[in-house]
């Protein structure tokens, strides 16, 4: 059957419903853009939407209505996005609806590639897309006068937003052709404001700045710092404790400032607060009364960065000995320390897989392990690995990689040679027949040319040759020779923290921690926890020893043997930071690790 139009009179102005039978039930959406004037932009389209609905005998059947929302993107638009769905889902068939009768194709959206493909999106659905007031007539040249209308909506919305920016750049200038600060009657000078809201801190104040061409009176606004000195107060403290290196909790819990911890990202990522205002590309530098310096906000952001990178250094109340090196064997998940606090009585220390706090157990066998105990075995189990012994026998396993590793070198080289003898005997042969039978038969300018290709040749792979063998000359000529020096310092180290260790249950000091962690992490310890049903765990511990080795070079002696020189006396260094500081410069991640031996089991 041929659709019927159903024709309407909208404004004296005979208008046509294409696609919509009498009877069908249609679906309604209306938008705003928010801005001035526009709040009952939406009731009056509903209302006219009726009005057109009744004098066609079409059903209202369900509603959607965007408010004070741009129409040049769907983002944000939370009602459109429903619209979409009950179509694409198939609940507008369901619901035996007909399609979508808009008020305008502006009202739907104001960006041409958005608005045709969502309208394309619902009548490949099998739906029809109506507007109200868009001439768009029958026929062949449906769709072209239909582009047109939506070129017209885009084109709107990009003239009004070019006359907005031409405008706010007048404000933001300060009406003035210098562009300096606009000056009040009281004298003073400020920078006008742009819009948008000022943060935490300033507050905004109007000012009348004259009067238009019907006399009515122009306010524009601008900010200035907060006139309440307790909040200003309040606020410098936030930046001196930022800058110190506090938490946002330590932050929040003395400045009372009572927001969350994105907006203190907010807080100190704000440039405002160096005195600078900014207003999408304008920028004016000294506008107000700034709370910190700009090199105070340049370090704020540099910490900001460090957080993000996972590099700074953040405080904490209590420091755990294996914090980021002790791992779960069931689930992979770090374990965690975790204070348990008793009245009156001495607080315990524990252990505890990622995976409880989440009420998601990796294995029903996973529990707490007390902190001190487990500290003790791992420091006991890496003091008895720290003897030379052990050492040396890490020492010829990398030997024994270093030999294989050469070999595989040595394969190139060896066919880069074979690849220059090659070229090098054909150039040979080349220059004899040259010599003998090119002159006799004319075609000497050939054999030229051949050799000059096999020259060429020869060159790019003795070229490469010669690469590989500066390369790789330290691999031939290194040999492995093992620190004792290293090896005793480090496990005299471990002793000492070891002796100073509290009564069970209490965590060690945290002057000595610090340290004791640190060399812990550069000898890259890595402790991982088995879970038991019999309530005992048992725990491996892998280390990597490549910092108390050292490769030196010997020309003369193209395969060293493995050697261990006298321990030399070393001077003390002037506290025990500076050791751990040379094991942490000479950590090397590529180096094989060491395997300790699986401890007895941990009851706990």
């Amino acid at each position: 059957m041929a659709k019927r139009h159903i024709k309407r009179t909208v404004q004296g102005r005979e208008e046509r419903v294409s696609g919509f039978r009498s009877g069908e039930l249609v679906i309604g959406y209306f938008r705003d853009s928010g801005g001035d004037g526009q709040d009952r932009s939406v009731d009056e389209q509903r209302t006219e939407w009726h009005r057109a609905c009744q004098q066609q005998n079409l059903v209202p059947f369900r509603e959607f209505a965007d408010y004070a929302r741009s129409g040049t993107t769907a983002k944000g638009r939370r009602a459109f996005r429903e619209m979409l769905d009950y179509f694409e889902s198939g609940q507008a068939a369901h619901d035996n609806v007909r399609g979508l009768l808009l008020w305008s194709y502006s009202r739907f959206a104001r960006e041409e590639v958005d608005t045709q493909f969502f309208i394309n999106l619902i009548r490949r659905a099998g739906f029809t897309v109506h507007s109200l007031t868009d001439q768009v007539p029958e026929g062949d040249f449906a769709r072209l006068f239909e582009s047109i209308a939506f070129w017209q909506a885009a084109q709107y919305s990009r003239t009004l937003s070019k006359d907005v920016r031409r405008g706010q750049s007048y404000v933001l200038n300060n009406y003035r052709d210098d562009g300096g600060l606009y000056q009040l009657p009281t004298g003073e000078h400020v920078q006008l404001s742009g819009g948008g809201f000022p943060p935490l801190g300033y507050e905004r104040v109007q000012v009348q700045t004259g009067h238009t061409r019907r006399s009515i009176q122009r306010f524009n606004s601008y900010w200035r710092k907060t006139t309440d000195p307790d909040l200003a107060r309040r606020i410098r403290l936030a930046w001196e404790m930022f800058l110190s290196g506090q938490s946002y909790t330590q932050i929040e819990k003395a400045c009372q400032l009572q927001i969350e911890s994105q907006n203190y990202n907010d807080l100190f990522t704000t440039i405002t607060y160096t005195g600078t205002y900014s207003y999408g590309p304008f920028t004016r530098q000294n506008a107000f009364e700034p709370y910190v310096t700009t090199r105070e906000y340049e370090q704020a952001q540099q910490i900001m960065e460090d957080r993000r990178q996972g590099t700074g250094k953040r405080p904490s109340l209590y420091r755990y000995l294996l914090s980021g090196l002790l791992y779960c064997g069931k689930c992979g998940r770090p374990y965690h320390g975790l204070r348990c606090s008793r009245a009156q009585r001495t607080d315990i220390y524990y252990y505890e897989c990622a995976s409880r706090p989440q009420r998601q157990r990796c294995s029903p066998d996973t529990r707490r392990v007390r902190a001190a105990d487990l500290e003790s075995i791992v420091l006991t189990k890496i003091i008895s690995t720290l003897n030379p012994e052990t050492i040396t026998t890490l020492a010829q396993r990398i030997e024994g990689q270093r030999l294989i590793q050469r070999e595989k070198d040595r394969k190139p080289i060896t066919i880069l040679q074979e690849t220059i003898d090659r070229e090098t005997a054909t150039i040979r042969n080349l220059l004899t027949q040259l010599a003998t039978t090119a002159a006799r038969l004319n075609i000497t300018a050939d054999f030229e040319a051949l050799i000059t290709q096999a020259e060429q040749r020869r060159s790019r792979a003795a070229a490469e040759l010669e690469k590989l063998k500066i390369k790789h000359q330290g691999i031939e000529e290194g040999e492995l020779y093992i620190r004792v020096e290293k090896i005793d310092t480090a496990r005299q180290m471990l002793e000492a923290f070891l002796a100073t260790g509290q009564p069970s249950g209490a965590l060690y000091p945290h002057e000595t921690v610090e340290n004791a962690h640190k060399l812990l992490d550069a000898l890259c310890v890595k402790a991982i926890i088995y879970p038991s049903e019999t309530g005992q765990e048992t725990i491996a511990v892998t280390l990597d020893l490549g910092i108390l080795t050292e490769t030196t070079t010997h020309p003369t002696t193209p395969n060293p043997p493995i050697q261990t020189p006298r321990t030399q006396k070393t001077t003390s260094p002037d506290s025990t930071s500076d050791v751990v500081s040379q094991f942490v410069r000479a950590r090397r991640d590529s180096n094989p690790r060491l395997s300790v031996p699986k401890t007895d089991a941990l009851v706990h």
